[in-house]
């Protein structure tokens, strides 16, 4: 049983299929085009832009975070419960991700002590969070197929509201620290290359000072509990590699200068 796949193009059509296609359609050509040129105007606040979003990454970013997850074991074992939180999370990818990567592996018997995971969003566009309680339900009917427990073995739990935050404004607020020390697992997917202005090799000094917090927050909190940070982002973003190494640095800086136990 564990080793049934499960298509995300399915999750997505049986979550979302109620769009228009004709309207999904104009907004996957947008999409496509906007990215291709680094630009800014990504619609996420209609339906069918968030639908072309949905089909048009969704299938690929959950399978690339899950196989991520599963290659990095040392994330979850031994553990009997992981709080994740998604930056910049838009439809929950990196929920539906380690869903997936845990049904399998829980599947095969691997991970035994995990019994509970917790799963929190953090996004400027509130809109997602109908289109994620959707695609939530509907890879759960998928995950049902497989041998792996869920529900009884280990929970899932994932909030459908998120945190209303803007993840390139200059100052990090309180309700965002408080998650932060919350997490155990922070994962921003395809975040940094969406960050204004697009295309960029570098990030705006207000975006780089929220992160340089954010860091500084992580690193203090590691004191009562491990905590992780993943970047993860398109190999051929515009602009990615550059920022990518900006935050690579400041992290290890922000990590050492951070209160040690």
């Amino acid at each position: 049983m564990g080793r049934i796949r499960i298509n995300y193009f399915d999750v997505v059509g049986r979550a979302l299929g109620d769009r228009p296609e004709r309207a999904v359609g104009k907004a996957i050509t947008a999409l496509s085009a906007a990215y291709r040129a680094g630009r800014s105007d990504l619609d996420f606040a209609s339906e069918a832009g968030r639908a072309g979003y949905a089909w048009h990454h969704l299938p690929a970013h959950v399978s690339d975070l899950a196989r991520l997850f599963l290659d990095l074991p040392e994330l979850f074992s031994g553990r009997e419960e992981v709080r994740l939180l998604g930056l910049g999370a838009g439809p929950g990818s990196e929920v539906l991700a380690l869903a997936e990567a845990l049904s399998q592996d829980k599947a095969r018997g691997d991970w035994e002590d995990l019994t509970r995971v917790e799963a929190r969003r953090v996004d400027r566009e509130q809109a997602w969070d109908q289109d994620f309680a959707k695609l939530l339900e509907s890879a759960r009917v998928a995950l049902a197929a497989r041998d792996c427990g869920l529900g009884e073995e280990w929970t899932l739990e994932a909030p459908t509201a998120s945190l209303r935050l803007d993840l390139g404004a200059p100052a990090l607020e309180d309700a965002l620290r408080e998650q932060l020390e919350w997490s155990d697992l922070c994962v921003a997917a395809n975040l940094i290359s969406e960050l204004g202005p697009r295309g960029t090799d570098d990030l705006p000094p207000e975006a780089l000072g929220l992160w340089a917090a954010i860091c500084t927050t992580l690193a203090a909190a590691s004191s009562e509990r491990p905590r992780d940070l993943l970047w993860v982002d398109r190999a051929k973003a515009p602009g990615v590699e550059g920022r990518l190494n900006q935050l690579a640095d400041l992290a290890v800086l922000e990590r050492q200068l951070a209160p040690t136990p």
